[in-house]
């Protein structure tokens, strides 16, 4: 049974809910590189539209220390509203139709930026930045700052972030091959005496949004993977 909450993204923390032995599972195939997709300077936001509505469906295959799971998660907008030019959003999941989680999320001219984690609105501060605007193949940006711990989803700890864009990938999706924007994201930090490193990719494509997440972390006596894949999305 998996129980940790991990930091980060709350989308991670739920797709923990359960775990039985075994292998299997969707592995994604390596994505060939491609040059050829831009986003339109002005319209970084098309990268992850945040409209009432939108919803994403996933296969999330998640492992722990051994053990495996495979189940389907939804991202619904349940609310959103404008900040000047920024969108301020939250994120309800569920599995079917019961409700699992939700956080809130800001999209505005600098980036992409997760606000808080899990029902209890456990804050980053300041909120984490997760793609940078414009986006620039090879940049890289770093953070320092405070973000909730495993475990409890509620306690608040110290954490350094190196991000960087990798630029334009081809990914597989069941909706067929899309072209995304690629984020890699390191973040370490230390909780009730152990640390912790969490490594993370994230696939944006315009239009779409979060086509694509994996998620690595581990401790000295813990290690644990989620891998969420786009199976449909309904996005304005």
């Amino acid at each position: 049974m998996i129980n940790r909450r991990l930091p980060f993204i709350a989308i991670a923390a739920v797709a923990l809910g359960g775990c039985s032995q075994g292998g299997g599972g969707y592995v994604p195939e390596k994505p060939p590189e491609v040059k050829n997709m831009t986003v339109t300077p002005g319209n970084e936001a098309e990268l992850w539209p945040l409209s009432v509505g939108n919803e994403w469906v996933y296969e999330v295959q998640s492992t722990q220390n051994g053990g495996s799971a495979t189940r389907e998660l939804t991202f619904k907008v349940t609310a959103s509203r404008k900040e000047g030019d920024a969108t301020i959003a939250t994120l309800e999941i569920l599995e079917g139709s019961k409700h699992l989680d939700s956080s809130d999320w800001r999209v505005d001219k600098s980036g992409i930026y997760q606000i808080n984690s899990t029902d209890r609105r456990a804050a980053y501060t300041p909120p984490q930045m997760l793609c940078k605007f414009p986006v620039k193949d090879g940049e890289t940006f770093n953070q320092d700052l405070k973000g909730p711990a495993p475990t409890t989803g509620a306690d608040v700890v110290d954490q350094k972030v190196q991000n960087k864009c990798r630029g334009t990938e081809r990914i597989d999706t069941e909706e067929g091959p899309m072209e995304a924007v690629t984020v890699e994201s390191n973040t370490k930090f230390s909780y009730k005496g152990q640390d912790f490193v969490t490594s993370a990719t994230l696939w944006f494509v315009p239009k779409v949004g979060l086509a694509r997440f994996v998620q690595q972390t581990s401790t000295k006596d813990f290690n644990g993977k989620e891998i969420f894949r786009l199976k449909s999305h309904t996005a304005k």
